[in-house]
């Protein structure tokens, strides 16, 4: 049975959150059921689910629906969240669950669940992302897994290049077809792995010095933006460059997420520890065009309530930004503002690849008078170059070239454009 609960004091979500930017709630002034707040993701109704330590939590307007190891879950203990369309899947330390809106659905064979390292107990699901045709990816403490409504699979060091098995953080391109993964820096595995999920090929990105990696998302750039902990930084891979790294305290594990207002930037959850002195903690901005990090929230400059941070979700509404905080601590964070200068991704140098994914030819399209071409391969090596005269399309013979994810780079003047494109 479902537990429901009106929130009485419904201005600290309503028209009057206008009237101050933070609000916090937590177990004394709202049915938030633990301090500790996992995770928050954002349904396409615009509602929330609330990951916390001891309850599922989904927060529709002002009504909470709360769901525990009583009423619906395998255990109250939440660790991940994903939902998309309505169905939310729940990542527990008892395993995976499904919820299609009335029905739960659980998952606990440990020989599908990425899981098992520490025992036959270990069943915790940690990370999870949903793709656009429902097909759910998880992470736990043997790799990462994935399920598509009829098929299990499961990638680990065993039976694939993912040498690294502590999974951290998952990050969903679909417009390229790519699964990026964080992991932990338990080996000299450790860094940033890419998963071609049409062929399922990986690739491996050593970050020297920076292998803890905490965080991993995609801005709307199409650059992947990497927070790691061990030497706390965040950088990014784009076009099979890495960034110079840029100092932060040590991310949350899980803990990014694109801005769906400026195209550039990422949110970053901090747990205000790691690089010393004068490092950025708390709630960051991070810019993939300037690498560097454009804002900062936290104890001393805002109304944010703690430090110690575990997670970030970010939702649009018109004209309104609000940013949703999970904390270690001090339950959920709510920041809200105005989005004054909604950035637009670049369109000097428009570029299309069709087909994409390809299998013969791409055809390389920019409305450009002049511009140099470059593809590489995600090692970073170049496989063709040529200057294009003309607004004319450009054909790629990639019938050869092994599957995988390549990225493409205009050049006209001082002005970049990047894409990538997919070989099957």
């Amino acid at each position: 049975m479902k537990s429901m609960v009106t929130l009485l004091c419904a201005w600290l979500l309503t028209g009057t959150a206008a009237l101050a930017q933070w609000q916090t709630l937590n177990v004394t002034n709202s049915p938030l059921h633990s301090n500790v707040v996992r995770e928050v993701a954002i349904d396409s109704d615009g509602s929330q689910w609330i990951a916390t330590q001891r309850a599922l939590q989904h927060l529709s307007g002002t009504t909470w629906t709360t769901f525990t190891a009583a009423n619906g879950l395998p255990s109250s203990n939440v660790v991940s969240l994903a939902v998309r369309n309505g169905i939310v899947w729940v990542g527990t330390d008892k395993g995976l669950s499904r919820f299609d809106g009335t029905t739960w659905t659980y998952f606990n064979d440990p020989t599908k669940l990425p899981v098992g390292r520490f025992g036959g107990n270990d069943l915790t699901i940690t990370e999870l992302v949903i793709s656009s045709t429902g097909t759910v990816w998880m992470a736990g403490s043997r790799g990462i897994a994935r399920f598509d409504g009829i098929t299990w699979t499961k990638f680990n060091s065993s039976n694939s290049s993912l040498k690294e098995e502590a999974v951290t953080s998952l990050a969903l391109d679909e417009t390229v077809n790519m699964l990026w993964i964080g992991t932990n820096c338990n080996s000299t595995n450790s860094g940033l792995y890419g998963l071609n999920t049409l062929n399922f090929s990986f690739r491996y990105h050593k970050l020297t010095g920076n292998n803890c990696v905490h965080g991993v998302a995609v801005n709307n750039l199409g650059a992947v933006v990497i927070g790691t902990c061990n030497t706390s930084m965040l950088l990014t891979l784009d076009n099979g460059w890495l960034s110079t790294p840029t100092p932060s305290s040590c991310v949350a594990l899980g803990g990014m997420a694109p801005d769906p207002s400026n195209p550039a930037r990422v949110w970053v959850a901090t747990e205000s520890f790691g690089t010393a002195g004068t490092a950025p903690r708390g709630l960051l901005v991070y810019d993939s065009n300037s690498n560097t990090v454009v804002q900062q929230f936290n104890m001393a400059n805002s109304a944010l309530p703690t430090n110690l941070l575990s997670s970030v979700a970010l939702q649009q509404t018109g004209g309104r930004l609000k940013v949703w905080v999970g904390t270690a601590d001090q339950g959920l964070a709510v920041y809200e503002t105005v989005v004054t200068a909604q950035r637009a991704p670049e369109t000097k140098l428009a570029l299309t690849m069709v087909p994409n994914p390809a299998s013969a030819t791409v055809e390389v399209r920019a409305d450009l008078p002049r511009y140099a071409l470059t593809v590489y391969d995600t090692a970073g090596r170049l496989l063709h170059q040529e200057q294009v005269l003309g607004r004319q399309s450009v054909q790629l013979a990639v019938q050869s070239w092994p599957r995988g994810l390549y990225h493409v780079r205009l050049t006209a003047g001082e002005e970049v454009r990047t894409g990538h494109f997919s070989k099957e």
